[in-house]
């Protein structure tokens, strides 16, 4: 399964959670930034269920407004929905951010995407049921959401045969 993110904000992206009992792995990762911010990567980790990849050098403070464009190949993590149809669940934006997020863009590419669905917001602040964009082709998902706060999160799930 391939995902594509285009985000704007600060370089410490975290991703996840990450199944518990599974082993999903997220491999290939390729960060871009149009923007000419640091695009290194700095260290990936599971930690208490959690993937975070670090994006940047902490040399370096990112200021205004920047975007990064995140590729990585996710493995493992396809469970089962509530009528047994397998189903990529995964928060692409999690609730780590401090600062808001004006656009992110998600891209998913599996085979046979029968449904997906997209929500946006926080516990505290509670939960939209559609993101801006949430829409499927062939074996392409798309999710969009716009003004995002800080801690904000984007969910989605991919429903496959």
């Amino acid at each position: 399964m391939a995902l594509r993110e285009r985000l704007p904000g600060a370089p410490v992206l975290v991703m996840g959670p990450l199944i518990p009992g599974e082993e999903p792995e997220v491999h290939g990762v390729e960060v871009a930034s149009p923007s000419g911010a640091p695009t290194g990567i700095r260290e990936s980790e599971t930690s208490n269920g959690w993937y975070t990849l670090r994006v940047g050098d902490t040399s370096d403070q990112v200021t205004g407004e920047q975007t990064y464009e995140l590729s990585y190949t996710l493995t493992g993590a396809v469970t089962e929905d509530g009528r047994g149809r397998p189903e990529l669940y995964w928060d692409f934006i999690g609730t780590g951010w401090s600062v808001p997020i004006d656009s992110a863009q998600v891209t998913v590419d599996a085979p046979g995407i029968e449904d997906v669905q997209c929500a946006v917001g926080d516990e505290e602040e509670g939960w939209e049921e559609d993101c801006a964009t949430s829409e499927h082709r062939g074996e392409q998902a798309e999710f969009a959401a716009d003004g995002l706060g800080s801690g904000a999160a984007l969910t989605a799930a991919v429903r496959m045969p």
